[in-house]
């Protein structure tokens, strides 16, 4: 008799992820009948935030977001894939630069899964019964925004932590201040830059519903479907799903529209990588399914047909999918290929943590801008010196 492995994954409870792997754990287990997987589901919020080295200790296969890398290879929370890929971790398989996002110090420590950065989301038939097109740039944005307002119609966004500090970072790439240096690996804010783009954002906010200062990207596609008064959202994190033809209304998507040109540009791409705990179980097993995640079956097939956003360019390239999702790949690419990589050094994810909140309590009116800029400018020091310790 066959032993039988078990084997145990944390994923984020949303149908992005969750409809996709219950027909990948299917077909991976028609095909590896001595395999049980069970998946479990945390919130947008806990992926976003949670610390790894807990989940790490629970759990077998961990779907988690590429900033953490740092923090994984100092700790050795994941086991190396290099070795274990071979030419399924191809870069020109991927499409933009998602492969790379999960290298850090030349391991591979996870297989991209899924593909998302910041782009716009627009309700197409509102724009046409008021007769107006697309915003190209920030400043077309706003000019939308106050002829909303005037019609009682409003922008959309989210804020709530870290998604108003990542739309900072969007602004801020785009007008020429990353906060990534690669040359000296570390963070660096410019405090000009950062200034004009906190205003940017308020402005924004301006033009939202009040209760905008408390959505995530998750509310904000669920509200712009629900309701006819939000036309437009200029920057969030995207989930082709709600353009499917079971919404309410389908959503559109366009590139991010950004203060200067090239406007698409410098979006903190995001998207979602897999990875086997140090200390799996069952190791072979998990390598296994992360060998599925990556095959074309599951990115062109599998993932694209239950709700999921593949990681792979033949699937992005796919018309049929991009039909599916009411032109989400080809609406949204530029942006995501002319995307910023966010830091990826031991303790960047507190910092985004940490402005996150900041730029709420600006928001909110809780912090001036010099108080607020103050306190972004010691969240990166400490950064930087947490991750040269």
């Amino acid at each position: 008799m066959k032993t039988r492995h078990k084997l145990r994954g944390l994923s984020w409870g949303h149908r992005r992820a969750s409809g996709a792997l219950g027909r990948l754990t299917e077909a991976f287990t028609a095909q590896y009948p001595n395999v049980d997987l069970i998946w479990e589901d945390r919130t947008l919020a806990g992926f976003e935030h949670h610390d790894l080295g807990d989940v790490a200790a629970q759990y077998d296969l961990i779907i988690y977001d590429h900033p953490f890398s740092g923090d994984v290879a100092q700790k050795a929370l994941f086991l190396p894939l290099s070795d274990a890929l071979g030419d399924l971790a191809r870069a020109s398989r991927f499409v933009a630069n998602n492969l790379e996002l999960y290298l850090y110090k030349g391991v591979q420590w996870g297989l991209p899964i899924d593909a998302a950065s910041q782009h716009a989301l627009v309700r197409h038939d509102l724009l046409r019964t008021l007769g107006e097109a697309v915003p190209r740039s920030w400043a077309d944005v706003l000019a939308l925004g106050k002829r909303l307002r005037a019609e009682g119609l409003y922008l959309g966004s989210a804020f709530i932590k870290p998604h108003g500090g990542l739309i900072i970072a969007a602004l801020m790439a785009n007008q020429g201040a990353p906060w990534w240096n690669v040359a000296q690996q570390r963070v660096q804010i410019d405090q000009t830059v950062l200034r004009r783009a906190l205003l940017q954002l308020a402005e924004l906010a301006a033009l939202c519903p009040p209760q905008a200062l408390q959505w995530d990207a998750i509310d904000l596609h669920e509200v712009m479907v629900a309701r006819d008064d939000i036309v437009y959202a200029p920057c969030a994190y995207g989930y082709a799903t709600y353009g499917e033809a079971d919404q309410r209304r389908r959503l559109g998507f366009a590139p991010f529209a950004g203060p200067i040109a090239p406007y698409e540009a410098g979006t903190a791409i995001g998207g979602t990588g897999i990875a086997v705990s140090a200390q799996a179980r069952e190791p072979d097993a998990a390598l296994d399914f992360i060998r599925f995640m990556a095959s074309d079956l599951a990115q062109n097939e599998i993932i694209p047909a239950n709700h999921g956003q593949p990681a792979l360019a033949i699937a992005w390239n796919n018309p049929h999918w991009d039909t599916v999702y009411n032109g989400y790949f080809s609406a949204i690419r530029s942006s995501l290929e002319m995307a910023n990589v966010r830091p990826r050094i031991p303790g960047y994810i507190h910092f985004q943590d940490r402005l996150g909140g900041l730029v709420s309590g600006w928001l909110e009116e809780r912090l001036t801008e010099d108080a607020v800029c103050a306190a972004i400018a010691e969240a990166a020091a400490v950064t930087v010196e947490t991750a040269s310790a």
